[in-house]
């Protein structure tokens, strides 16, 4: 009976604190790169790729940014992110982006 009961605490105490990673960066203003644009529409692969720290996320569109072929990446500048607005499954994620300023 004790084992039923350890195991029921424990699966308990994992749905709680639940081991997805948490999204830290929704609803910040930090620092990014912008390392490259996708011109492909496919689900998932087309827009722009963001590198924030050691992560990449991905967005369809940023404010006072056009991909344009002459583009130099990275693009270093200070990003607003909203909320998710897709989430594909291969661990990056679209983000709304709200405000991008680019840093000289």
């Amino acid at each position: 009976m004790t084992h039923l009961k350890l195991t029921i605490i424990l699966i308990v105490f994992f749905s709680l604190t639940n081991c997805e990673k948490k999204n830290e960066i929704a609803d910040s203003t930090t620092d990014a790169q912008v390392v490259a644009f996708h011109s492909e529409k496919v689900y998932c692969l087309w827009g722009w790729d963001i590198k924030i720290g050691s992560e990449t996320i991905k967005a369809d569109s940023i404010p006072n940014l056009r991909p344009w072929a002459d583009t130099i990446f990275p693009i270093n500048g200070q990003i607003t992110i909203g909320s998710k607005t897709r989430i594909c499954g291969k661990g990056i994620d679209y983000y709304e982006i709200k405000d991008f300023m680019l840093i000289k």
